[in-house]
């Protein structure tokens, strides 16, 4: 395989990956130094966070945004009056990283968009988030 992304350049090496595991693998027992489910669980929440904290942003724009998200939570969501279903689901998540732009680098380069968009199901959205109850 590294010979033929080597000698046409136009290969990607994750969709090469996946083309040739037929999207089928097993789930990771170990992610950097969490070993098994319990581990992993805990280890999730602060990967999302590096993750979710890695892009730049301003920060009084996202204090108004912050802002108004919680005066329509209190003056609609907490009264009934909303309308939208705010259970985010693994198959959403799955959408959104499948349409991330490919080539893009996380912190310090440790979870490329290309991990996230060609990974398979499996490894894409692990059983052990639905355990922790961080996507339903």
């Amino acid at each position: 395989m590294a010979e033929s992304i080597i000698g046409n350049r136009t290969r990607d090496f994750w969709s090469e990956v996946k083309r040739r595991s037929g999207g089928k693998t097993q789930p990771p027992n170990a992610i950097d130094n969490a070993q098994g489910d319990e581990e992993i669980c805990y280890m999730f929440p602060s990967k999302y966070d590096e993750l979710y904290n890695s892009v730049p942003y301003d920060h009084r724009e996202m204090n108004d945004v912050m802002q108004e998200i919680d005066d329509l939570i209190d003056t609609k969501c907490n009264r009934g009056q909303c309308y939208y279903d705010h259970m985010v689901r693994a198959r959403d998540v799955l959408k959104a990283m499948r349409a991330m732009k490919p080539g893009k680098s996380g912190v310090n380069g440790v979870i490329s968009s290309d991990r996230l968009i060609y990974a398979p199901e499996e490894l894409a959205i692990p059983d052990i988030s639905v355990q922790c109850n961080d996507i339903s």
